[in-house]
């Protein structure tokens, strides 16, 4: 089916902006409808981890970074993510990598790294964290010549503590 557009002095633009208003208001209608009819939601707090969790999984297209070392070079966020993991990974003991976010600035270099950590119960956090900080930057300055990149450690939550070692043990496996 072929499909040509009207030229804008036919006075057919209106015709469809109105016609796409319409349509729009329709829709918003029915999505109303339906929302009032289901069933109410559960209160937030109780769907808050299952929300974080479904983020946390979601997949995430790789981006790049451009190294220090040199403008040509970019570093994929997959390989900068394997080698970290690995560095934090052998050098915490107590703490492994759940997961590493990045921000990638407008020109193209990291700007900011966040951590989140798996905990072994009775571990220092802050102990942890410093520790975490100090091999990350090693491994950015390796790959990327940015060891004066920002690295932020957060969401060590509580449901993230394990009681066993953090780099075998899924805390969602273990029995209060």
């Amino acid at each position: 089916m072929e499909m040509t557009l009207p030229h804008p002095d036919d006075g057919a633009p209106d015709e469809a902006a109105e016609r796409a208003a319409q349509l729009g208001a329709e829709d918003l209608r029915r999505a109303t409808e339906q929302l009032r009819s289901a069933p109410p939601p559960r209160r937030a707090v109780e769907i808050a981890d299952t929300v974080l969790r479904r983020a946390m999984a979601a997949p995430r297209r790789a981006r790049l970074a451009r190294s220090r070392h040199d403008d040509d070079l970019q570093v994929s966020t997959t390989a900068i993510t394997a080698t970290m993991r690995a560095d934090v990974d052998t050098a915490l003991a107590g703490a492994a990598v759940q997961q590493i976010d990045y921000d990638i600035a407008p020109d193209g270099y990291l700007a900011a790294v966040r951590l989140d950590l798996l905990v072994q119960y009775g571990s220092s956090l802050v102990d942890l964290a410093d520790e975490a900080r100090v091999v990350m930057a090693g491994s950015l300055e390796r790959l990327l010549g940015a060891g004066d990149v920002p690295v932020v450690v957060h969401h060590v939550h509580v449901e993230d503590v394990t009681v066993g070692d953090p780099h075998v043990v899924d805390p969602g496996d273990e029995s209060v």
